[in-house]
Parts: structure tokens; C-alpha cells; sequence
């Protein structure tokens, strides 16, 4: 296929002519693509009339086409503005196109008069527009030297875009639609190479969120890590969205709304697995910090009605992000003072992070003010480094940051796994006192029969009780329970009844031996008590109970009115009053834990004293089971004491 050649020399008068606009000449030298860097005649305001190739433009200022008219003497303006320009085509000038790179703002080309395509959407229907390199077809009107072509473009930069850089920001390009076509491929992969630390920085995200899940997956109690994989997994969204932004014409405002929401996303979550990691609540700090992402959705408002610029939106936004930072940095600080070491290791690599974040947002918005110093500046932070691609300087310390906050995140999982299989070591020995503790089986009182249940919630708890036999009462018999869990519980029940056995020996009186373990439980319960119920059963039926904030017994389904003193351990010298009452031949006298009453079902409802008194006729096992499958929460011990036939008529 011959190649398709043309000639291009851009012809730009040093003084204004008379000719109609500027003239891009093709006929003296052969290149296939070429830049239109020259000056074309250029105009505020809007008239379609403008599009005339016959209309007289030579009263029109002169501009260049590779710089936007902000640097040209236009700065700070918006609205319509022209730019025309001619070409003179060679003879065979078939399958031509103009390339056009990014524009602020939304533009229409015209070729000869001819409307040749647009860009976003113009006033009264604006559709602001952040695009990439355009492509467009130009007519074929080649056939005699010098045949010329009028290219006229028509710009509409919004009023809140007052402080951009209006009209094109690179040299326009000309020829061979194929070549130009291969060319705007080339820059599509060049950005996309400029945003290799971008792209980076979504793959980190989506890793590390990805381990933060499989960490939560493995510790579902610490949410920490939940919210943590749903920070970095929100945050690679965000990026998701500048690639967007940068590799294709997207609508602004409707890609600010969803890249605004989003952000805010990210950072309630980071805010919250900051919270979680530094066991805070939700106080002024946290409400704050949430007030102000709130905002930053709220400034969308007065930003898309025009009721406020870029710059700006911008400004607040500075403000707004300082402020959200200071929020974490002092959960951080709180957390760290409270004794989470985490605190103190997060603080360093999250406060330098903020810290280069602020820097580029700062210069950014000088930039945009039109500082001419910020914009080196950014320049400068925008490539800190050029190996192994272009990195900006929030991009290095995101790098840090993020290495940290992973290895922070996996030693806090080492050190909690460490710490749950000590705790897993302590309940196992706690479980064994406590096997050791609780009698193994009933022991075999004449006129008596008694029936127990055991049932743990899953950890060694507090409940216990011990029967001592005796010749001469019948049966002395001890139910209580130790607020709390594990080794302390454990330690606790053991002392309790190594105590009650001891005193068995020298008292029956069920109001003396409360007495003597409250003495010995003073100071050894801080922060908890103890409940406990002391029962002498004697041959003849008669039973003397003794309660120190204990469940009431229920004898053939009723519960028993009896004195309820104070739980052990609490008040020094208590005293504990005794109560008598018959126990019939044949009829069940049940003691039981809370952990009856207090189980609750999946719709947070309680088991109950109405449904505990339901089901206090039944046996040890028929009772535990009832309350477990209702939906045991806690310990649950049961023990039914009932007299015997041939006691009774002995």
C-alpha cells in the first residue's frame, strides 16, 4: 500500500494579516503527522457564525495553539472562546484527521463550516468533560494546489474551572488518520506507564486487603482486621477511578461524585479500624472525624450547582482533610497512652503518610490558584523518583506506610494467637481443677436420692456445688456460683469448697457456714462476688437452707420464699438467716445456676423464672437440656434432691 505522505510547514505570520485566520501550510515538506505549534486566531465569546470559513477573523487576537490561553493573557477565564486556524492541503489529502489533546472543559470542532464532532456538552446543556486525546475526521478536499481548510474550535470552560488552564494544553496534531491513530495509542500506554505507582499502590491495596480478610477469617472477634480489609479494598476502588479518570473522556462531575462518595468510604473505614484497633469508642474525636467526611460528600453540592469553584472546593477540602488526620493521629495517641503498643507504632508511618498527602494536596491547589512556583513544585513531588517508574512523594510514603501497617497488623496477629493459646492453656487447667473440684458421682445418702448435671458453656466458669453425707443430718449440700471465668474462677471455686468441706466437720448449721466462707472470701473477689446456697437435708424430711444471693430452690414446682442474704465476699461479719421447711417422701427439691434462667434464644429472649418453674418437676438431665437448647449462655448446673419411700416410712 503506497504510503500516504503530506506536507506540512506551520506558517505563522510576525505580524497580524488580513487573510481570515492563520494558515498551516502542507505543500513544502513530506511527514505523514505533523504539529500545528503556530499561532491561530483567537476569540472570547460565542457566535456559530464563527464557524464560517468566510468570516473575517483578522481583527482577532493571535494565540498559540500548543499553550492555553491562561498563560496567554486570558487568565482566570471562562465561557466561549474560539480558536481558528487554516490548513492547505496537499492534492491527495484523503483520510485526514486532527488530533486534539486534553482540553479543560467540553469543545465542538468544525472543518469548513461542517460540524465534525464534539466533546462533552456546551451551554444550556453542559456536561463538563476531563478527556484524553481526540480524534477526528477531516473532509477529503484535495484536487487543486493550495485548496485550504478551515478548522474552527469552539470552547466552553466552566465557571468553576475559572482557575484551570483554558483551551488545549499540547501541540494539536495533523495528518494520516492511521498514523495519528497508532500515536494515540502510544500515549495511552505512556500514561498508563505514568500511572505505574498509581496501579502499584491498587494491587498493594487489594493484597493487603485480601490478607486483612483471611486475618479476620481466622479471628472473626477482633472486627479490627474486618474493617481494615475493607479500607484497603475501598481504597483500590478510589484508584480504580483516576485511571479512569486519566485513560478516557469521562463526565467530571458525575466521576467527582462517585470518586468523592468512594474516598469517603475509604477513609470512615480507616477511621473505624483505627477505633477497633486502639479499643476506643465512639466519642467527640471519632463523631468529628465522621462529621467531616460527611462534609466532603456535602461540598459536592455547591460545587455541582456552580455555587462554588474548584479552587475553592479545594481549599475546604484542605482543611477538612487536616482535620479528619488530626482525628486519627489522637485515636492513635489515646490508644497508645491506654497501653495498645499498637498505637505508638501506627503513629510514625500514618502521620508521615498524612503528612505527604497534605504537601501535594497544598501544592496542587497553589497550582491551580496559579502560582507559577507551586507548579514546579508539583512537578518536582509529582516524580521523586524515576526507578523503577515515575513515584510521587505520597506515593513513597504510602509504600512505607502500607509495609508497616501490614507487619504492625501481623504481629498483632502473632502476639494475639500467642496470647489465645496461653488463655486456651489456663482454661484447660482451669477445666481440670474443676473436674477435680465437682464430685464425680453422687454419693449414696440412706433416704436420699440425688440427681446432678454439670453443663459448661464452653469455658471453665464458676458454678460448683459439693454434697457431704452424714450419719446423723442426712446431708449437708453447697450450690453456688463465682462471677467470671478460667483459672481465677477456677482457683476461686476450689478455695470455696476445700472451705465448705473444713467447716461440714465442725458446724451443721447452714446459716454458720455462710457465715465462716464470707469471712474467708473478703478481699479475694475484686470486681465480682460470689453466690452460694447452703442446704441441711435431714432424715425425717426436715431441710434448714441458708441463702447468700443465691436462686431460690423450687420444691415440686414452686419456688421456695427464703431469706436472701448478701453474696459472699462483699460485707465483713454478714450474717445469713436460716429458713426450715418440709421435704416430702417422693417430691423433687431442685438447685439450680442462673445459668437456667439467663439462657436466651437467637431472638435475645431469656429462658426465664416463669419457664425454669415450668420444668423444675423434671429430672437433672430433662432440665440442663431444656435450657441448652433454648439457648445456653452461661454455666448450667442442676441438682434434684428428693427422699426416698423407704426413708419416709422409716
Amino acid at each position: 500500500m503506497r504510503p500516504i505522505t503530506l506536507l506540512f510547514l506551520a506558517v505563522l505570520l510576525p505580524h497580524p494579516p488580513a487573510a481570515s485566520a492563520q494558515v498551516f501550510d502542507f505543500q513544502k515538506d513530506r511527514i505523514a503527522v505533523a504539529e500545528l505549534q503556530g499561532g491561530a486566531r483567537f476569540h472570547t465569546g460565542d457566535d456559530l457564525r464563527w464557524a464560517d470559513p468566510r468570516f473575517d477573523d483578522s481583527q482577532w487576537a493571535v494565540l498559540r495553539l500548543d499553550r492555553s490561553w491562561s498563560g496567554q493573557g486570558y487568565r482566570n477565564y471562562s465561557g466561549f472562546a474560539w480558536y481558528r486556524f487554516r490548513i492547505l492541503l496537499p492534492d491527495d489529502s484523503h483520510n485526514l484527521a486532527l488530533l486534539i489533546p486534553y482540553i479543560e472543559g467540553s469543545y465542538e470542532v468544525y472543518a469548513n463550516g461542517a460540524f465534525t464532532g464534539r466533546v462533552g456538552g456546551l451551554p444550556p446543556n453542559a456536561v463538563l468533560m476531563k478527556t484524553t486525546n481526540q480524534l477526528f475526521s477531516l473532509p477529503a478536499l484535495g484536487g487543486n494546489p493550495g485548496t485550504s481548510l478551515l478548522i474552527a474550535i469552539r470552547v466552553w470552560l466552566a465557571p468553576r474551572w475559572a482557575t484551570h488552564s483554558g483551551g488545549p494544553n499540547g501541540a494539536l496534531l495533523v495528518g494520516n488518520a492511521d498514523r495519528l491513530s497508532g500515536w494515540g495509542d502510544l500515549q495511552r500506554k505512556s500514561t498508563l506507564w505514568s500511572l505505574s505507582a498509581n496501579n502499584l499502590e491498587l494491587v498493594v491495596f487489594l493484597l493487603v486487603g485480601l490478607a486483612g480478610f483471611l486475618l479476620f477469617l481466622m479471628r472473626r472477634e477482633e472486627r479490627e482486621y474486618l474493617w481494615f480489609a475493607a479500607w484497603q479494598t475501598i481504597a483500590a476502588v478510589t484508584l480504580l477511578t483516576w485511571d479512569v479518570l486519566y485513560l478516557d473522556a469521562v463526565p467530571y462531575e458525575r466521576w467527582l461524585t462517585i470518586n468523592t462518595l468512594v474516598e469517603s468510604s475509604y477513609r470512615i473505614c480507616l477511621l473505624e479500624f483505627v477505633r477497633q484497633a486502639m479499643k476506643g469508642g465512639r466519642g467527640r474525636v471519632y463523631a468529628v472525624g465522621i462529621a467531616t467526611m460527611v462534609l466532603n460528600v456535602l461540598l459536592l453540592i455547591p460545587a455541582e450547582t456552580g455555587g462554588m469553584g474548584d479552587l475553592a472546593r479545594q481549599s475546604i477540602q484542605l482543611l477538612v482533610f487536616g482535620v479528619y488526620y488530626a482525628c486519627i493521629l489522637v485515636l492513635l495517641y489515646r490508644g497508645a497512652r491506654a497501653g495498645e503498643s499498637d498505637g505508638r507504632l501506627l503513629f510514625a508511618p500514618m502521620a508521615l503518610w498524612f503528612l505527604s498527602d497534605a504537601i501535594m494536596n497544598s501544592a496542587t491547589a497553589l497550582s491551580f490558584a496559579g502560582h507559577a512556583i507551586t507548579t514546579r513544585v508539583v512537578e518536582r513531588l509529582d516524580a521523586v523518583t524515576t526507578w523503577p517508574f515515575p513515584m510521587a512523594l505520597n506515593d513513597v510514603a504510602f509504600l512505607i506506610f502500607e509495609a508497616s501497617v501490614l507487619c504492625i497488623l501481623l504481629l498483632r496477629f502473632v502476639r494475639s494467637r500467642r496470647e489465645e493459646a496461653r488463655m486456651q492453656s489456663e482454661l484447660e487447667a482451669a477445666r481440670l481443677v474443676q473436674q477435680m473440684i465437682l464430685p464425680m458421682k453422687n454419693p449414696a445418702i440412706p433416704g436420699f436420692r440425688i440427681d446432678s448435671l454439670y453443663k459448661p458453656a464452653g469455658e471453665a466458669g464458676g458454678d460448683f456445688f459439693q454434697i457431704v453425707p452424714d450419719p446423723k443430718v442426712g446431708a449437708l449440700i453447697a450450690i453456688g456460683d463465682v462471677s467470671g471465668k478460667g483459672m481465677p474462677a477456677a482457683m476461686t471455686v476450689s478455695m470455696l469448697t476445700g472451705t465448705f468441706r473444713t467447716l461440714a466437720h465442725y458446724t451443721h448449721c447452714p446459716g454458720e457456714i455462710l457465715s465462716a466462707m464470707n469471712q474467708s472470701m473478703l478481699g479475694r473477689s475484686p470486681g465480682g462476688f460470689t453466690t452460694c446456697l447452703v442446704l441441711r437435708a435431714d432424715p425425717d424430711g426436715a431441710c434448714t437452707v441458708a441463702n447468700a444471693g443465691h436462686l431460690a430452690p423450687y420444691r415440686n414446682g414452686e419456688e421456695l420464699s427464703i431469706t436472701n442474704g448478701l453474696p459472699l465476699g462483699l460485707v465483713a461479719n454478714t450474717g445469713y438467716d436460716e429458713v426450715t421447711f418440709d421435704l416430702p417422701a417422693g417430691v423433687p427439691l431442685v438447685l439450680l445456676t442462673d445459668g437456667v434462667v439467663e439462657a436466651r434464644n437467637s431472638a435475645g429472649e431469656l429462658f426465664g423464672f416463669e419457664r425454669t418453674r415450668d420444668i423444675s418437676t423434671g429430672s437433672a438431665e430433662q432440665i440442663a437440656s431444656t435450657a441448652h437448647q433454648f439457648g445456653q449462655e452461661d454455666d448450667i448446673t442442676v441438682l434434684v434432691l428428693s427422699r426416698t419411700a423407704i426413708a419416709s416410712t422409716s
